[in-house]
């Protein structure tokens, strides 16, 4: 069995091998002056300077995911079971929102008798709704995480979401536009809440390092989902509508599509409240490697 002396010696004398044939061969004549010197020296220091090449080598490996092509970065990104599940929230979310924007002048005008002219006064108060529920989402996460719950990144996310489906419900159920709209600029608020802490939880359980092409996998799929929310929206519009050709079939399907719509919203609350399970383990992972790094460079 090899004495703590053998192995710092081994270890110095690989790297001693690394840095002869790579371009900077001045380290290798310094690190020969060192083993030199080091020969008479207890195995105390042999051991410390092995320590200081096993830091050398953990920092080299975390520094490998910045090689990293894009296909091996993307199976990392999909690996982590809390990605996954934000990844498909988001494109969720993003998917309702996106057949809302496109179809909302339709649903409130045909159902509730609302011109042009009054619409457009109504959109600075749903804009309103929504910058509150953004601002409203992140601190409250942000208080929840710092008084003891660690998984409030991804738990305000779900109960965002399943306030909206809670708040789109009643406001798609009604005739009365004084009810309606109220809850309609409730649930675009509750909604907006979602994005800020979902913002943040993927940060948390990503490397810094993979923090870019983390966000090009999930921009890929919520562009995608932003893409054909609008043709099944509009296809389900079709294909619901009941009654005769019209504005009446147009109003029915229109109804009905956003109906269906408010069940994978509902399940997208329901991931993120499953996501609490993985979410602490992949964070914790993802602050080791972070610490690794520090001590590498420390």
């Amino acid at each position: 069995m090899k004495t703590h002396r053998g192995r710092g010696f081994d270890r110095i004398g690989r790297r001693l091998r690394q840095a002869l044939g790579g371009p900077n061969r001045w380290r290798a004549v310094l690190l020969l002056a060192c083993v030199m010197a080091l020969n008479s020296a207890d195995s105390g220091v042999i051991g410390a300077v092995a320590n200081e090449l096993r830091q050398a080598d953990d920092q080299c490996a975390q520094d490998e995911t910045a090689s990293w092509s894009l296909w091996r970065a993307t199976k990392y990104v999909l690996s982590v079971r809390t990605n996954v599940l934000l990844i498909i929230a988001s494109a969720i979310g993003y998917f309702f929102f996106a057949g809302l924007h496109t179809f909302a002048f339709e649903l409130v005008r045909d159902r509730y008798q609302v011109g042009r002219a009054e619409l457009t006064a109504l959109v600075p108060v749903i804009g309103a709704a929504a910058l509150l529920g953004v601002n409203l989402g992140g601190r409250w996460a942000d208080r929840l995480g710092h008084t003891g719950h660690p998984t409030a990144r991804v738990t305000v996310p779900g109960v965002a979401y399943a306030t909206s489906v809670a708040l789109f419900l009643p406001g798609l159920l009604t005739r009365q536009t004084w009810l309606a709209l109220p809850l309609f600029a409730g649930a675009a608020g509750a909604l907006a809440a979602a994005n800020p802490p979902l913002d943040a939880a993927r940060l948390d359980i990503m490397p810094p390092r993979l923090w870019g092409r983390a966000e090009s996998v999930r921009t890929v799929l919520r562009m995608g989902a932003q893409a054909v929310a609008p043709i099944v929206f509009g296809w389900l519009s079709d294909a619901l509508g009941s009654g005769p050709s019209g504005p009446q079939r147009a109003q029915s399907g229109v109804d009905r599509a956003f109906l269906i719509g408010l069940a994978p919203l509902m399940i997208n609350g329901l991931l993120l409240l499953r996501a609490r399970r993985t979410y602490p383990a992949d964070a914790a992972a993802a602050r080791a490697a972070v610490a690794r790094t520090a001590v590498s460079h420390g």
